[in-house]
């Protein structure tokens, strides 16, 4: 449902993932997401990133990314927003400017940025 709320704020969204799998691809489908890169290494990440948005003539500046491993680095760096679950990795937790969730992955943490997205007073 978070990223329905996205969408329904005019807001686009994406998975970069160094996973390539079905379930993925199914799963961005499902959720009627904007952009699906799968197979990205860390750089690839930030590459891809940069792609979107070229294409949406916006600045990394105003991308909200949430990424749980240290393949997340180069683009939580860049990111104007930037969070990560409470169960990531701990490099990613002292990040200047990121926001540690206290959900963890897979346990409501994406919903929770959304939130913290679209109410930034909550």
């Amino acid at each position: 449902m978070g990223f329905g709320l996205l969408k329904s704020a005019g807001i686009k969204t994406g998975i970069l993932t160094g996973e390539v799998t079905p379930i993925v691809e199914h799963r961005a489908k499902k959720l009627k997401l904007d952009y699906l890169y799968q197979g990205c290494s860390p750089e690839g990440k930030l590459e891809a990133a940069r792609t979107i948005c070229a294409q949406e003539n916006i600045s990394l500046a105003q991308v909200a990314y949430i990424g749980d491993d240290i393949n997340d680095l180069p683009l939580l760096k860049e990111a104007g927003l930037k969070a990560c679950p409470n169960n990531a990795q701990e490099s990613l937790k002292s990040l200047p400017h990121i926001v540690v969730l206290t959900k963890n992955g897979g346990e409501g943490a994406v919903r929770e940025w959304v939130n913290l997205i679209l109410h930034p007073q909550l």
